[in-house]
């Protein structure tokens, strides 16, 4: 595995400038740290004050593609802006976590547009990103109107459910 400190640092001093200025808030924790996880299924997790991230993101520069680093960049930003929207913030109960992640999504894609505006494969893989985003919501929209569906938020008792299969077919769409 390899890490680039230099380029993660800054990639993450910078984010973290511009999520301060965002919310008017300074990072709420004393810390933050970024862990690489061997064979984590997810592109990242966060928890107050880290960050668990895929160990494949660790490829040397010269095997990592444009489309892998932007990856890489918008998990990382992604990730520290739950630091604010997510941990300090966050929902009430679990049928909100939509909420969460779209918020952090967005807030992901402006801070690389201000991050990364000189970058131009960064600028041109957001916008082919945002293309493909809206493709393939607008198809999703289309199928949704024509068919019955499950609501977007369901409600949830006291307790969590005894498998995520139970939550993720909440939110699925029936052909």
């Amino acid at each position: 595995a390899y890490l680039d400190e230099t380029r993660l640092f800054g990639i993450i001093k910078t984010a973290m400038a511009f999520y301060e200025a965002l919310f008017e808030t300074p990072m709420p924790y004393q810390k933050y740290e970024v862990v690489y996880v061997p064979q984590f299924r997810i592109r990242g997790m966060e928890n107050v004050g880290m960050v668990c991230m895929k160990e494949d993101f660790l490829a040397p520069p010269s095997l990592m593609t444009h489309a892998n680093d932007l990856q890489h960049r918008k998990v990382i930003v992604h990730e520290l802006a739950h630091m604010w929207f997510g941990d300090l913030v966050t929902m009430q109960w679990w049928n909100d976590l939509w909420l969460k992640e779209s918020f952090a999504d967005f807030c992901a894609s402006i801070c690389l547009k201000h991050c990364c505006a000189s970058d131009h494969n960064v600028a041109l893989l957001l916008f082919r990103y945002f293309l493909f985003v809206f493709i393939s919501h607008y198809f999703a929209f289309v199928i949704v109107a024509r068919c019955p569906t499950h609501t977007l938020n369901k409600s949830m008792s006291s307790s969590l459910p005894c498998s995520t299969r139970s939550l993720t077919q909440a939110f699925s769409v029936e052909a």
